[in-house]
């Protein structure tokens, strides 16, 4: 296997919905997988660990090895911050949960609203002692909680990542693999990069406006619109509007329109264009921070040529069916279950039939998005 660090540092910065994108749709270093992930709560303190490379059969000659056999599934954790130089700590604004079925490639991505209040902590941890009602704040607020107090994830390099990992695990009822965190600057440089992406747009994009934080009054009107209509090419500025606007929206809209890029991305990249891109990011120095390990990258083509024609399918976890002023958490982690369950069994559905995005209801990224 090639040992990617030898590819250089990183030259280009990137924006959340693209790097999720290129980690679920391309060989990204799905390392130290088990068979079967338990989905109930277990105890312990959550702490940093070395990613290993996944097993790879001995191959027999003239017969391909599947590094995957025996592996069920692969779940990674993407986080999306808003940090900057104008900030106090990184407040996690977009956060999905992605489960590959390594077998076919279907892929559920799972929708956490960023204001879920109440989050729980995994029971034995430190931060189930000093918050056993739950987190005070938002969800978003407990990476730079425990940025700020690394005392609450003994033993970690990066406490806010690896907390969350562990904690989204718990109340999903989930065993996370892996990580992946980034900024949102460099999105439109990335895009333009690639050629631009297909996607469709449903209704009118505000560029630009501004609410007060009531959302009482205008402070700014919006200076332009991305217009409804099937874009070939959407160039990468208006692409970063499309997923990150929310001016007289919402913030499960905008959850909608960010799987619609993965989706776009996920089919139309080029496998080793995207490679190289994910490798250039990496690093003790780069803006992606993961605890993928980057030397296993190469082992997982065969995974990224499944997903090129599997079905994809999104579930936000919100309201109605989800409050997130108070989540009932064990209906979290059954509606959690069954969404991937039914993805995994599910066939690409080549009518795409066009649906309304629901919270709450998993759906088709071919449905609700219509990239053609």
């Amino acid at each position: 296997m090639r040992d990617l660090t030898s590819w250089g540092r990183p030259r280009l910065v990137v924006g959340v919905a693209v790097l999720l994108a290129v980690l679920v749709a391309l060989p990204i270093g799905f390392a130290a997988l088990s068979a079967e992930h338990p989905s109930g709560p277990a105890g312990g303190t959550p702490t940093a660990t070395s990613p290993q490379t996944p097993p790879v059969a001995t191959p027999t000659r003239g017969e391909p090895v599947d590094p995957w056999a025996g592996i069920r599934r692969y779940t990674m954790l993407f986080l999306g911050g808003d940090g900057g130089d104008n900030r106090r700590g990184v407040r996690t604004d977009s956060v999905i949960v992605g489960v590959v079925d390594t077998a076919t490639g279907n892929t559920t991505l799972i929708g956490v609203p960023r204001n879920l209040q109440r989050v729980r902590f995994r029971p034995g941890t430190p931060m189930a002692e000093l918050f056993p009602g739950g987190f005070p704040d938002y969800l978003y607020g407990i990476y730079t909680y425990a940025e700020d107090h690394p005392d609450v994830v003994p033993g970690s390099e990066h406490p806010g990542a690896d907390l969350l990992k562990d904690t989204i695990g718990y109340n999903l009822g989930l065993e996370i693999d892996h990580y992946a965190l980034v900024n949102m600057a460099g999105f439109a440089e990335l895009i333009n990069a690639l050629g631009g992406i297909q996607v469709r747009v449903t209704e009118r994009i505000p560029i630009g406006g501004q609410k007060s934080l009531d959302g009482t009054s205008i402070l700014r009107y919006p200076h332009d619109y991305i217009e409804p209509g099937l874009y070939r090419n959407l160039t990468g500025r208006l692409t970063l509007w499309f997923a990150r606007s929310r001016f007289g929206s919402t913030d499960y809209a905008r959850m909608v329109r960010q799987r619609c890029v993965l989706g776009a991305v996920a089919r139309q990249i080029d496998a080793q264009a995207g490679l190289a891109v994910v490798a250039d990011l990496s690093g003790p120095d780069g803006v992606l921070q993961t605890d993928v390990s980057m030397t296993s990258w190469l082992a997982l083509a065969e995974l990224a040529k499944r997903l090129k024609t599997a079905e994809i399918r999104g579930i936000t976890l919100g309201p109605p069916l989800i409050d997130g002023t108070d989540p009932d958490w064990a209906l979290v982690r059954r509606t959690v279950d069954t969404a991937i369950d039914q993805t995994r069994r599910a066939h690409r559905d080549p009518t795409r039939r066009q649906l309304q995005p629901a919270n709450g209801r998993l759906q088709s990224l071919d449905s609700v998005c219509r990239y053609r």
